[in-house]
């Protein structure tokens, strides 16, 4: 084979080189082919769709244009974004059960989406709300204050310290749907009834107690005054070193009775037999 092809116009051409510059041709057709596809598909797409819950506080929610202390409240709904009322308002459920009482949110939910009057737990809530699950999807609903709470007080409270727990009582309160127990200035649990048990505490710790009442609106009554009570502490019995056992000594055994031979008779005066010589 010859080494050497002639081409027109440009003479003798080595073989190899004819080759090389005829894979290089093809590599430069094939690239521009590419980026001719790509940017054809990429014109071709649709726009990304507009975040619905973009925007801020006030804008959409009413207020005072911000939700301070809580994260962004985008962060968690772009990928389970709503698309009803219904949805939003179970999402606020599943996300705020941790935080707040499962009554309380629902009244304050519906209260929300119904522009009612807001009570001060009320708008914390829906504050909370907005921030962990965005806006209602249908329409603005903005915040309005003016909810109060009208319960009195829970009177006759007492607490009284048992093993490891402590047992609570209180009277009951007019229109209350629930109740709160407050250890320490913070929430400990919502009972529905008139008294609670709170266990698992530290044997010789002191709390602090104290309950208020919930309203069927969400709204929570004066709490109750404070009253001291903790788990007891038992002292340690003393130790109890156990007696030894009693021993036992065998009984002696017993032998056939034999009785008494009576005294030997003694004889006198009565001749000795007389001996053989």
């Amino acid at each position: 084979m010859a080494e050497e092809i002639t081409l027109p116009g440009v003479g003798p051409v080595k073989r190899t080189q004819l080759f090389a510059l005829g894979g290089v041709a093809a590599g430069v057709v094939a690239f521009a082919w590419w980026r001719r596809s790509r940017d054809a598909a990429a014109a071709e797409a649709p726009p990304e769709p507009e975040d619905p819950y973009e925007g801020s506080f006030g804008t959409n929610g009413g207020g005072d244009g911000s939700v301070s202390g809580y994260p962004d409240s985008t962060s968690d709904t772009k990928s389970t974004a709503p698309r009803t009322n219904a949805e939003w308002s179970q999402l606020v459920m599943e996300k705020l059960a941790d935080s707040y009482d499962g009554v309380a949110i629902n009244g304050a939910i519906g209260r929300y989406l119904a522009r009612a009057p807001l009570s001060p737990l009320d708008l914390d809530i829906i504050r909370a709300a907005v921030a962990r699950a965005g806006y209602p999807p249908d329409g603005s609903y903005p915040l309005s204050p003016g909810g109060t709470a009208t319960l009195a007080a829970p009177a006759g409270f007492t607490a009284v310290g048992g093993t490891a727990s402590v047992a609570l009582r209180w009277a009951p309160v007019s229109g209350a749907t629930g109740y709160v127990v407050y250890r320490d200035g913070a929430r400990d649990s919502t009972p529905t009834g008139t008294s609670a048990t709170i266990s698992g505490l530290t044997p010789g710790t002191t709390y602090s107690w104290q309950v208020s009442a919930l309203a069927a609106n969400g709204a929570e009554s004066p709490k109750s005054t404070a009253v001291r009570a903790g788990a007891l502490r038992f002292p340690k019995p003393p130790a109890i070193t156990p007696k030894p056992p009693p021993v036992k000594v065998p009984a002696r055994p017993r032998g056939p009775v034999f009785n008494k031979p009576p005294n030997p008779i003694i004889l006198n005066n009565v001749p000795k037999p007389s001996q053989p010589a």
